[in-house]
């Protein structure tokens, strides 16, 4: 038996198993847990440093990640004409291009590992230049 639309005739479906209802629902299900799953911890990576502390919101908005984060004590870091040189990198970042701390402390934006060769992405500064 058909069903008429007024523009084809439909075929009549078999209707769905059991087992067939259950995959599509499970299938469903699983798709669903895995984009909740990573969309949390997508987002909880950025609010929370390894160590269980918040990271500031200045931080988040104007740099990099955790991975890429070093404090710099007063004997790891000088300023020269060339720019603001962190010890053990070649490479200089220029001045104009620091940023204002706002926790006091001088912190610079570099990946670990990679010796005089790493290019530091930005810099934080407590003082004046």
């Amino acid at each position: 038996m058909t069903r008429h639309i007024w523009w084809r005739e439909e075929p009549r479906r078999a209707p769905m198993l059991p087992w067939q209802a259950y995959a599509l629902w499970l299938l469903t299900f699983l798709a669903l847990l895995a984009m909740c799953l990573w969309s949390g911890s997508h987002a909880c990576a950025h609010d929370v440093w390894l160590n269980g502390e918040k990271v500031p919101d200045w931080i988040k908005q104007a740099c990099c990640g955790q991975a890429e984060a070093h404090v710099l004590g007063a004997d790891e870091y000088s300023i020269d004409p060339d720019g603001f040189r962190v010890v053990g990198i070649d490479k200089p970042f220029p001045i104009n291009q620091v940023l204002p701390s706002q926790d006091g402390k001088v912190w610079a934006f570099y990946p670990s590992g990679v010796g005089q060769n790493a290019v530091i992405h930005c810099v934080f500064y407590s003082g004046s230049i």
